[in-house]
This record gives structure tokens, sequence and C-alpha cells, in this order.
């Protein structure tokens, strides 16, 4: 997390007008993105799971 604050600190010399909330907001908007691919990543495996077990299950029942 020592990277993290670089970062922000980095952030806020670039960004003097108002230099924490801007960086919180970066910050923000940074960590939704990866929840989101992460979110997106989860719904994939899920996806291809259930599509196994389709396929397991017709192989099953013939």
């Amino acid at each position: 997390s020592g990277r993290i604050w670089g970062l922000l600190l980095i952030f806020s010399v670039v960004f003097q007008d108002t230099p924490f909330r801007k960086t919180i907001w970066i910050f923000c908007r940074y960590n939704e993105s990866l929840i989101q691919r992460n979110r997106r990543k989860k719904a994939a495996k899920a996806y291809s799971v259930r599509k196994k077990q389709q396929v397991t299950n017709i192989f099953l029942t013939e």
C-alpha cells in the first residue's frame, strides 16, 4: 500500500487546487473500475461453470 500513497502524493502535487478531494475522487474511480472488472471476471467464471454443468447434465440424462 506504500505505492498507493506515493501515487496519491503525486496526484495531490499535480492537482494543487483541491488536492485531497481530487485525489480521493481519482482513487475512488480507479477502485470502482477494479471492482467492476473483478465482478465481470466472477460473472464470466460463474457462467462457464453453469455451462459445464448443463453439458454434464445433458450427458447424464441421455
